[in-house]
């Protein structure tokens, strides 16, 4: 530290006392000081003594005061710290708003610090300064000051629930009204809410919604969030907080009902038409009543839909709030096929949530035995429930093209308006289908061995080509697809302006070909008739262009002539409104070619004759043009699928030989049915075409299949009138036995299932499932490895047994699966279950599905007959047991599940 000396001149001694002036001792540090006086008499001795004292000459004191909002006004913390002060000092304290000033006091602690509180309520809002003043004890006083702000008034804000309704309750069709499973809330702002201020809006689980800056839009408009709502009969509530930079806050809340609970309803429908759901032909003689039944939330007064047959029939909940019932008059009934009733109920909670419900209950009219033959591919075909003739395959034979020749290819392709109507194929219309299998012949073609022109003709009113590809391969076959794709209907039917684009083609080609041999062949689709030609001879259109005259088809007829001379041609029907005795004179294919006539009542409105009535209706100038048609005909492709047309075209790609016969599965259902897997043979029948005078001599038209007996029926029993399905049916359930194919050794592998009734399934060549049904059936696997199967439910009773014959069981592998009507277990009793007997010439099994046969089998509820076999066809057994393992060893009756 510093000392200082004091000068002799300013010390005086008087006796004992010695006396100092005052000395300046700036230059020495606060704190404690030590004075030595040291004194030296006349002798030189000398002698010393110290004294202590304290220097204290300053004091500090730091005051601090924070922004001061609503939360704090009234206890504003007021705080600082001395230095040099002592403890227990006070220190006095004025906060002002330059106004209005607040004192306050506080205590200096031992560290120096000091805090209080002070309440500004009174002052206004705005900048506040804040003066600190403390005096020592040595009276050295310190003064502090600082600013700060006050801001004590809040912002203001409100929050509602929107959309709920009159009774302030959210259905479920308000709360689908906005933002999928939520409602809306605005937020609105009171005076007190400034720009600036921040906005939370939170959900009734403390999740934030938003947070916003405000700006003046907001506090003008308001804000619009949207609060999710849980399903159930539940509440919804919404918060939005908003707080100022000085942290002032303000709060609202809304919080409404929720019912988001769709109401249930059921409806039933009672057993119709007698309480077995068929309508019998009795009964659809007279008006019938449809009845059920609703629960759940369902009430009376409900409405009730009822849908049967394409009919609409309306009622109301009965008062009971259950039962309904509504009468489908008899003239309705009459006109049902089988289908499905749906009944529907629609009604409104009392909170507003619609509900309904349907049902459907599925019914059975008695149907006519229906005619139904397959097209040789894979088809699935399902008879109804009346005796029916099903036939997996048709047969016949199918011109295909040469994979090694050279062809000239002729599209001629109908985009009429009719074109445009739809097809047997759901979302396709005839001229979409039709696109759709030429870009598949296109791209079949293009692989072509042998080299293939093509050329694309549209026609409609007028013809065209509308693509000519040379050596079509796949480098230029999407000029043939991008010309398909680009076809579209519209215009009226013009064959001849279509032939005669043709003809000229083929012409040329025939006149530029360089070298190899071309055969000519063209597709000529439709799906009309002819309704327009070029009579007059210089391109102008005639006819009535929305039906055939005469002189419209034999003028078609003539320029066809010159078209059939060059190339074969392979007609195809579109659809079913191609009249058939119109078409087989466009075409070169079939095995029924030969001169064919048609007569055409061409009676029109557009022209020459007089025609007076005596009554002076239907007056006025009309041309008759009827006449007959007489030319070649042959055989037409009728398609109304894609599946169908795709096959038509196909159908004329290889070489001549009996078609293919595909893997069916046929159902009979309900009734007497007859069932062929495979085609018939018609080979042993005989007929002469009454139009050529050509014998069809048996075994000289051998494939023909199902063709040759409508050739048969046609010629030899109908003369010249094709036969109805009526005749069809009948003469195939006389002579069944001889329509078995047993030649050919290529048939598919079919599954035939006869349903109930007594039925009679054959197989065919294939390796076959044949499923009899219940009832009493016949069985005729034919060549083949053959499954004979029976399923649980096809035996009849032991009061009634189902008894089915097998004809040629061991024509191949064949196999008895009874395995679905037996409850057999290994350490049963097998006789208890199935024993055999050898009856004439027959080995025949006697079963008891549920293991109860008694000695005299006399409650066997099935009967299997093996025809023709005999127990010395199995090993030369001499017992029922014999017979039975013998099967089971040789893998000829499947017992075990």
């Amino acid at each position: 530290g510093g000392s200082i000396t004091v000068d002799a001149a300013d010390i005086t001694v008087d006796g004992n006392d010695v006396t100092v002036a005052g000395q300046d001792l700036s230059s020495l540090a606060d704190g404690e000081l030590t004075v030595t006086m040291t004194v030296t008499d006349e002798a030189g001795n000398q002698g010393s003594v110290d004294d202590i004292a304290i220097l204290d000459t300053t004091a500090e004191i730091i005051v601090s005061l924070a922004d001061v909002n609503g939360d704090n006004v009234a206890d504003a913390p007021i705080s600082g710290s001395t230095e040099g002060v002592e403890q227990g000092q006070i220190v006095s304290l004025e906060i002002t708003d330059g106004t209005t000033t607040v004192t306050a006091t506080a205590t200096v602690g031992a560290d120096g610090t000091y805090e209080t509180t002070a309440d500004l309520s009174d002052l206004t809002d705005g900048e506040l300064t804040v003066t600190a003043t403390v005096e020592d004890l040595a009276g050295n006083e310190a003064t502090a000051t600082d600013k700060a702000a006050l801001d004590a008034t809040p912002p203001a804000v409100s929050v509602a629930l929107l959309g709920a309704g009159e009774d302030d309750i959210y259905n479920i069709e308000e709360i689908a009204a906005g933002e999928p499973g939520s409602v809306e809330a605005l937020i609105t702002f009171q005076e007190g809410t400034e720009v600036g201020d921040t906005l939370v809006v939170k959900d009734s689980g403390g999740n934030t919604l938003t947070t916003v800056g405000l700006d003046q839009n907001d506090i003008n408009n308001g804000v619009t969030v949207w609060v999710a709502v849980s399903e159930g009969a539940t509440n919804v509530s919404v918060s939005a907080t908003v707080t100022d930079p000085a942290g002032n806050k303000a709060e609202a809340e809304d919080e409404k009902r929720v019912e988001n609970v769709a109401p249930e309803a059921t409806i039933t429908i009672d057993p119709v038409f007698g309480g077995d759901d068929f309508l019998s032909n009795d009964e659809a003689q007279e008006g019938q009543s449809i009845s059920g039944s609703v629960e759940g939330d369902a009430k009376a007064g409900d409405a009730i839909e009822v849908t049967i047959g394409g009919e609409i029939y309306t009622t109301t909940v009965d008062s009971d709030g259950s039962s309904w019932s509504v009468v489908v008059p008899a003239d309705k009934v009459a006109g049902l096929n089988s289908g499905n009733i749906i009944a529907k109920v629609d009604g409104v909670d009392d909170f507003g949530n619609t509900y309904e419900a349907d049902a459907d209950r599925a019914y059975e009219v008695q149907p006519p035995a229906s005619l139904k033959v397959g097209n040789n591919d894979d088809n699935e075909i399902v008879g109804g429930g009346g005796d029916d003739v099903l036939i997996g395959d048709r047969g016949g034979k199918v011109t295909i093209v040469d994979p090694a020749a050279n062809y000239n290819i002729s599209l001629i392709v109908d985009v009429s308006g009719s074109m445009s109507n739809g097809s047997g194929t759901p979302g396709l219309d005839l001229m979409e289908l039709t696109k759709q299998s030429l870009v598949n012949l296109a791209n079949q073609l293009k692989d072509h061995e042998g080299t293939i022109n093509v050329q694309l003709v549209p026609f409609s009113t007028h013809a065209s080509t509308a693509v000519t590809v040379q050596g079509l391969d796949a480098s230029n076959v999407n000029q043939l697809i991008s010309a398909i794709d680009a076809l579209s209907a519209g215009g009226g039917t013009n064959y001849q302006a279509a032939f005669e684009q043709s003809v000229a083609w083929f012409n040329t080609q025939n006149g530029q070909q360089a070298s190899g041999e071309f055969e000519n062949l063209t597709y000529f689709l439709t799906d009309g008739d002819p309704s327009l030609d070029y009579r007059t001879g210089n391109g102008n259109v005639t006819g009535p262009g929305n039906a055939t005259s005469y002189s419209v088809l034999q003028n078609s007829v003539n320029a066809f002539k010159p078209l059939a001379e060059l190339s074969q041609v392979e007609a195809i029907a579109i659809g079913s409104d191609v009249n058939q005795d119109y078409l087989q004179f466009f075409t070169t294919t079939g095995e029924s070619v030969g001169q064919e006539s048609v007569f055409v009542a061409g009676f029109t409105d557009w022209g020459w004759l007089n025609v007076r009535t005596p009554t002076g209706q239907n007056a006025g100038n009309y041309n008759w043009l009827g006449g007959t048609v007489t030319d070649q005909a042959g055989d037409v492709d009728i398609v109304n699928t894609a599946e169908d047309l795709a096959s038509a075209l196909e159908g004329s790609s290889e070489f001549d030989e009996l078609e293919a016969l595909g893997d069916d599965i046929l159902s009979g259902g309900d009734g007497n049915d007859i069932i062929f897997g495979d085609t018939i043979n018609t080979d042993h029948l005989e007929w002469t075409n009454g139009d050529t005078g050509v014998f069809f001599a048996a075994g000289g038209h051998d494939g023909l299949g199902y063709q040759g007996l409508r050739e048969y029926l046609k010629w030899e029993v109908n003369n010249g009138v094709t036969p109805e399905d009526e005749q069809i049916l009948d003469y195939v359930r006389e002579n069944w036995e001889s329509l078995i194919d047993t030649v050919r050794t290529d048939g598919g592998s079919n599954t035939l299932d006869g349903g109930a009734g007594d039925d009679i399934l054959i197989g065919g060549a294939g390796n076959d499932t044949l499923i009899g049904g219940a009832g009493n059936d016949i069985l005729v696997g034919g060549d083949g490895d053959d499954i004979f199967l029976w399923e649980a439910g096809d035996q009849g009773t032991p009061e009634d047994a189902a008894i089915d014959v097998v004809r040629d069981f061991g024509n191949g592998n064949n196999v008895l699966d009874i395995r679905q009507l037996l409850d057999y277990e290994t350490e049963d009793s097998l006789a208890d279950y199935i024993v055999a007997e050898q009856e004439g010439d027959d080995t025949v099994l006697y079963l008891n599905s549920e293991g109860n046969l008694g000695s005299d089998k006399n409650n066997a509820d099935q009967v299997i007959r093996l025809e023709g076999k005999s127990f010395a066809d199995f090993g030369d057994a001499s017992s029922s047991q014999d017979v039975i393992q013998h099967m089971l060893d040789n893998n000829q009756l499947k017992i075990d599940q």
